[in-house]
């Protein structure tokens, strides 16, 4: 009867673990796809300062700002220059 009672336990927080991975890879490539969008193209207009290292220059290498964004409080190694980006 335990053995039961941990194989179906084991299997209900595998399934809530995958659910929990599925919603953070989803919502970091929402937010890596959103926050490149925002800064690339809105940075161009205003004339804002956004190139060097902090510039968000493609979708994957903003990434690093999604997963260090939301699974912590940021690294500030790139940071949103226009109104957008930082909401």
């Amino acid at each position: 009867l335990l053995s039961i009672i941990v194989s179906v336990f084991w299997k209900v927080s595998q399934s809530g673990l995958v659910v929990v991975l599925m919603l953070m890879f989803f919502a970091m490539v929402l937010s890596a796809s959103l926050i490149y969008l925002s800064e690339s193209e809105l940075c161009e207009e205003s004339g804002l300062h956004c190139t060097g290292p902090s510039a968000f220059v493609s979708i994957p290498s903003s990434f690093w700002w999604a997963v260090a964004t939301l699974t912590t409080v940021g690294y500030g190694d790139m940071v949103p220059h226009t109104l957008a980006g930082k909401l």
